[in-house]
């Protein structure tokens, strides 16, 4: 064992010692290294004073380097004073963000927060979460880009949506207007009217210039075809022709046109007069020629599709349909039809007695003496005649305005009237008052 005795020393550190046991004593003058002299040729060996004001004495003994090994530290037992020879890769405990000891140590933290990282993976990146605890996490990029374990980042196909897109200036379009490779911009129209087009090997907003087209002839119009070939030609249908002055064009059929056979579509014809064919029904026309037709005459079906015309009728006559067979003129007050119906013979008193809205003729009878206290106008105009015949052997009274129906009743001077056996009435019908009043008895 090699002995050193230094006065006020703080603490020693330096190189080992292989020399013989020997003693000094530090003072304040000392230079902060003494040399421990070698035994034989031996090189010195220092030691270095780390302390600038010693203010107590401590001997501190160099232990022997037998199974000590390069790079190991010498360290101090602050209990005993004891120096000792030790292997920093077991003996050394670290701590803050790394834990374990010098030679098998963990990195738990970073800047003092804590690394969640179990197993790295491949391809993932470490990102720290301020929310919550804090904390540092293996997290992996996804959605619209991936990065590799090279570092390359890469934007997925068709993942920048237009909100994502950034934003250009009003009425514009982003692209490259150059003629070569470029970063893209904000290509502006400047106002109304203009187009996106190339000049001058440049890609952007203006005017179509008209001065390299070279004129054509007069009243030539400008086409093009599927090859991109562009020329001046003239109007090349019979009976048009095109007019211009450069500002205005107008398309005018010539008054010599002598027309074609059939014509697909037609929009309004606002003004003319028609002078062809007669127009078919089938095409919205009446397929004859009323140019002669007598003033009065009216046109009438006669046929599915077939139109005709019926002559004026006199003076004072209505128009009288006849089912599917054709109208006619008819004398006034001869439009309705007379028939005859018979009713009865009746058992009990009628209230009302039913009648039809046409017939104009009711033969009645009855099994007995019998009351019919009004009758059945629905469907009656106002004016309708009406003649009631007793055709029975006993007697019908029809009561006068019979209190017991509000409407439909009879009207009869004098009071009620008894229709004896072969017996008629006519009656007509007042609409103002609902009632039906007698007009003859017989």
């Amino acid at each position: 064992m090699k002995k050193l005795i230094i006065a006020a020393l703080a603490f020693v550190t330096g190189a080992a010692c292989t020399t013989a046991a020997f003693a000094q004593t530090y003072k304040t003058d000392f230079a902060t290294q003494v040399t421990l002299a070698g035994s034989g040729t031996s090189l010195a060996k220092t030691i270095t004073l780390n302390a600038a004001t010693p203010t107590a004495s401590f001997a501190y003994t160099l232990p022997d380097v037998n199974g000590a090994a390069a790079g190991y530290l010498l360290t101090l037992n602050t209990t005993s004073g004891g120096l000792t020879w030790t292997n920093p890769s077991s003996a050394t405990s670290l701590a803050g963000d790394v834990t374990g000891t010098a030679g098998a140590n963990t990195i738990s933290k970073l800047q003092g927060k804590t690394l969640t990282i179990t197993t790295p993976a491949d391809a993932n990146v470490l990102i720290y979460n301020s929310g919550g605890s804090g904390t540092w996490t293996n997290q992996a990029i996804s959605q619209d880009a991936t990065i590799t374990n090279a570092g390359v980042l890469t934007i997925g196909t068709n993942v920048v949506s237009n909100s994502k897109f950034r934003q250009s200036v009003a009425t514009s379009v982003v692209g490259n207007s150059t003629n070569a490779t470029a970063n893209v911009a904000d290509i502006v129209a400047a106002s109304d009217g203009q187009v996106l087009r190339r000049a001058s090997g440049a890609l952007g907003f203006g005017t179509i210039a008209t001065t390299g087209i070279a004129p054509g002839g007069n009243n030539t119009f400008l086409t093009t075809n599927n090859s991109g070939t562009v020329g001046w030609n003239a109007l090349l249908v019979d009976g048009v022709t095109l007019t211009g002055d450069g500002s205005n064009a107008a398309l005018a059929i010539k008054s010599t046109y002598a027309g074609q056979t059939s014509i697909t579509t037609l929009g309004t014809i606002g003004t003319g007069t028609w002078q062809g064919a007669i127009v078919a029904p089938t095409y919205g026309g009446t397929g004859i020629n009323t140019s002669a037709t007598a003033t009065g005459s009216l046109l009438y079906t006669s046929a599915a599709g077939v139109w005709s015309t019926l002559g004026a009728g006199t003076t004072g006559q209505v128009l009288q349909t006849n089912g599917a067979a054709a109208p006619s003129w008819v004398n006034a007050g001869s439009t309705i039809t007379l028939s005859t119906t018979n009713l009865g013979p009746f058992v009990s008193t009628q209230d009302p007695m039913a009648i039809t809205a046409t017939q104009s003729f009711y033969r009645i009878s009855s099994s007995a003496a019998i009351t019919i206290k009004g009758l059945d106008a629905t469907g009656v105009a106002s004016g309708r005649v009406i003649v009631l015949a007793n055709v029975g052997a006993n007697a019908i009274t029809l009561t006068d305005n019979n209190a017991t129906i509000a409407t439909n009743g009879f009207r009869i001077p004098g009071g009620s009237m008894i229709l004896g056996p072969d017996g008629t009435t006519t009656l007509v019908y007042d609409a103002t008052t609902g009632l039906w009043r007698v007009i003859a008895n017989y």
